[in-house]
């Protein structure tokens, strides 16, 4: 570190290198006419021209630099493999606009290199948040692969955002920060008025490395997505879908109406504003992702996918009904009956996210969409926040005419009543049409609210029960507030409703609301209280089993039903008692089932619940996750397990399984492919595991030559070995082994017992058995016993016979009484 924070003000816009130059220089070639005469040839040229001019710079950074060099290097390997397949065609329309793209995102690969030289990186990395170069270059590296994609696909591969290095040089280079930053304090007045911001920096880097420090992740993960890693199955390309009118727009984002290609389904389309995601935005962002990831409710806008490059785009269920807001305020499609369905379909969704532990904490009638047949469902899950049992949130967000008197305060804790008292303004809404505290300014809002506890004034004459439920909702004290479990059974007596709404119409609503999750805890309730009466009978465990199988474990009962499950007898009964346990997977109890299922006999579970265990992984919990693992791997799903886990520990232990009790037949392509990816990551322990599970089922042709190379020179024994076995196993099925790896092989035959099977068995294809014998013949042969069998094998070519027999005449091998010797004499003898 070599300036203080006075300085560093000064430092950006200083003067850049001849690099930055000519780069520039290059891009203002590439403008106007010249594209007109661009042939693949010229582009290539053009592109490796670049290359050359952001290398140079991207060698002359200080921060960031492994990260810098591994882009670059991804960069060159694309332009020279499609330098290599290029002619003189011209580029098609299509061709070049998409390299076009590429020259404009070159210079983004300039403008961040030039940002973190000798003279700019301190200032650009006190800056901004520590990931936010990995974010970005691992997103430029997205958006040039799918570039490339139209230039030339083989090249194309070259960029890899999914990469496990991106972690591990990241991790790098922020060790290297880390020194600068310590060297610097250490060297400076303690009165400099950098070092509280280089030490806060300090610490958010070390609680970066407390994430990461083991790079336990594996590939096909993108680190520095936007996308939350535990939702990235979720992940969309732009390609996927179409934007085919703009619908609105607000402060941060673009609502467009398109089609979701793969099943043209209708969709809406939200796409972000800004460039880049750091700070509140990209927190922001992957809340709503997490939310709508794990939110599936009839009542809560279905969620299609994100897209983890610019524009950001998060991607639903199209709704024609616009929102709540509009229809109260404009449209007024909702008559009595409608509104009061819509109030009471907000509770359900409602009830639904707090079940979850889903505070959404911007409820208002802006975000409930309706569809074209005024079914509500809640949306814009932003400012959500999802927390444990019990635990208070500490943040003030929302608009002020919906929040919440807790959350106006600022410095007060709340939980999920926030959400009621803005269900309560909602409400509120619904019954008068009107918008609260109309001609109030925000800042009057809060004063009024915080300071004369004012809510907006029911007019006269409002039903009793509605007004009722919209006071106990906007209470000043949360406690005071009812949950929305209360809500919902207030609603199911069929006495709250609009003044005009059709009473018959509610009750039926009601009645369909109820024959899923409130009939269900009805049910459940009743088993409960029958419990004892039951169990004197033996019928305890069944019935309960039978109850909650049927109709699922209600949240708000989730505490009493496992608490009851733990008090049952269980002997005699431990197969239903597994399958009970098993039902809570998918509860807040989900930690206290998988730690009993973990402890179970090995078998003792079937296969389905085993299978149905490792659907859940990632949890985000390691030990719930390492007690998944452990059920599907004593009960039959250890590839399931192996497929569904990101941990390389978690894997490792997977595949071993799998290497010892084989793959099942329904997902033995999956399993193969994770095993090959497994053995491209720098992890001995997970190298071996893939290994012997593609050997031990009968795959090990599958390796790639590469891999195979790499760990055939492994200094870990157990690698190299199991390598080895991996080599013999594909020569004995008949795989050409390319012919550097077979001089690796013949080179430790002396040393190497296996190596000698291996060249034996190679034999057995006709173009290795001629390299292997064209080599004996120019250099040393091996012992006698094993030439003989090599011998042998290549004698059965018919193409390679005449080559044997002259082997044989120029190089004879001693006569015994072996079997493999007498083979020998009867190849002499047939061909004399």
């Amino acid at each position: 570190m070599y300036t203080s924070t006075n300085r560093l003000s000064q430092i950006r816009g200083t003067s850049e290198s001849a690099s930055i130059f000519l780069i520039d220089f290059v891009h203002s070639k590439m403008e106007g006419s010249f594209y007109t005469m661009m042939t693949k040839r010229i582009a290539a040229e053009e592109l490796l021209y670049i290359c050359n001019d952001i290398e140079k710079l991207a060698l002359q950074t200080v921060a960031h630099r492994k990260k810098f060099q591994f882009a670059i290097n991804q960069f060159r390997t694309f332009c020279e493999t499609y330098f290599e397949h290029t002619n003189d065609n011209p580029l098609n329309p299509q061709e070049l606009e998409e390299f076009r793209k590429i020259i404009q995102m070159t210079r983004e690969y300039s403008q961040m290199f030039s940002l973190n030289l000798l003279n700019s990186w301190a200032q650009t990395f006190l800056d901004g948040p520590s990931i936010s170069v990995a974010t970005d270059l691992n997103s430029l590296t997205v958006r040039l692969r799918d570039s490339a994609k139209v230039l030339d696909q083989d090249a194309a591969d070259a960029f890899d955002p999914e990469s496990p290095q991106w972690i591990q040089l990241h991790l790098l280079d922020l060790r290297a920060v880390i020194t600068s930053l310590q060297q610097y304090i250490e060297a400076a007045d303690p009165a400099d008025e950098a070092i509280p911001l280089m030490t806060s920096k300090i610490q958010s880097i070390d609680n970066f490395f407390n994430e990461y420090e083991e790079d336990n992740i594996l590939p096909g993960v993108r680190f520095f997505s936007p996308i939350p890693i535990h939702s990235q199955n979720w992940r969309l390309e732009h390609d996927d879908f179409t934007c085919e009118k703009q619908e609105g727009q607000g402060i941060s984002s673009i609502v467009y109406y398109g089609h979701l290609k793969s099943t043209n389904e209708e969709v809406a389309v939200k796409k972000l504003k800004c460039e880049k995601l750091s700070g509140h935005k990209l927190r922001a962002f992957q809340r709503e992702i997490s939310v709508l990831a794990t939110a599936e409710h009839p009542c809560v806008l279905k969620f299609v996918g994100a897209t983890d490059t610019p524009p950001f785009c998060i991607v639903t269920e199209w709704l024609a009904g616009g929102t709540l807001y509009h229809d109260l305020r404009k449209f007024h499609r909702l008559d009595a009956t409608g509104l009061t369905i819509c109030a009471i379909d907000i509770a359900q969704g409602m009830r639904f996210l707090h079940s979850l532990q889903i505070i959404h904490r911007d409820l208002k009638s802006l975000n409930v969409l309706l569809d074209s047949n005024g079914n509500a469902k809640i949306c814009d899950f932003g400012f959500s926040r999802q927390t444990n049992k019990d635990q208070l949130m500490t943040q003030n967000v929302g608009t002020p005419h919906w929040m919440a008197p807790e959350l106006l305060g600022g410095s007060i804790s709340y939980d999920e009543k926030i959400d009621v008292y803005a269900y309560g303004i909602v409400l509120w809404e619904i019954m008068t049409q009107k918008l609260p505290y109309v001609g109030l300014e925000a800042s009057q809002i809060i004063g009024q609210v915080l300071l004369n506890d004012i809510r907006p004034t029911i007019p006269p004459n409002s039903p009793p029960e509605f007004t009722k439920l919209i006071e106990m909702c906007w209470a000043r004290d949360p406690r005071n507030r009812p949950s929305f479990e209360d809500i919902m059974k207030m609603w199911r007596k069929g006495t709250i409703m609009l003044p005009g709404a059709n009473p018959q119409i509610i009750i039926r609503h009601l009645q369909q609301c109820i024959n899923e999750s409130d009939r269900a805890t009805d049910d459940i309730e009743s088993h409960l209280n029958s419990l004892d009466r039951l169990n004197s009978c033996g019928l305890g465990l069944p019935n309960l089993y039978e109850a909650l199988q049927k109709d699922g474990i209600p949240a708000s009962l989730a505490d009493k039903c496992w608490e009851n499950l733990q008090l049952l007898p269980k002997i005699g009964k431990e197969d239903i008692y597994i399958k009970c346990v098993a039902l809570f997977l998918s509860t807040t109890f989900a930690a206290k089932a998988a730690a009993i299922l973990r402890e179970m006999p090995s078998g003792s579970i079937p296969r389905e619940i085993a299978v149905t265990a490792s659907s859940f992984l990632p949890t985000g919990n390691d030990k719930l996750d390492m007690d998944l693992i452990m059920i599907a791997c004593k009960n039959n799903a250890a590839g399931e397990a192996a497929l569904h886990s990101i941990q390389k520990e978690q894997v490792t232990i997977a595949l071993e399984i799998v290497a010892r009790e084989g793959m099942h037949p329904d997902n033995k392509s999956q399993i193969c492919a994770r095993c090959i990816q497994c053995l491209t990551i720098n992890d001995t322990m997970l190298n071996v595991a893939a290994l012997r599970c593609l050997i031990a089922n009968n795959e090990a042709k599958s390796i790639p030559f590469s891999v195979m190379k790499t760990h055939i020179q492994s200094r870990n024994i157990t690698l190299k070995m199991a390598t080895h076995i991996a080599a013999a196993k594909m020569t004995e099925e008949g795989v050409q082994i390319p012919n550097e790896i077979l001089d690796l092989f013949i080179a430790k035959l002396e040393t190497v017992p296996i190596a000698g099977t291996v060249i034996v068995n190679a034999c057995r294809n006709l173009e290795s058995a001629k390299y292997i014998l064209e080599r004996f013949a120019f250099g040393t042969a091996p012992p006698a016993e094993l030439t003989a069998r090599i011998i042998i094998q290549a004698n059965k070519h018919p193409q390679l016979k005449e080559a044997v027999m002259k082997w044989l005449i120029q190089n004879p091998l001693p006569y015994d009484e072996t079997e493999s010797s007498q083979a020998i004499q009867r190849i002499l003898a047939q061909n004399s």
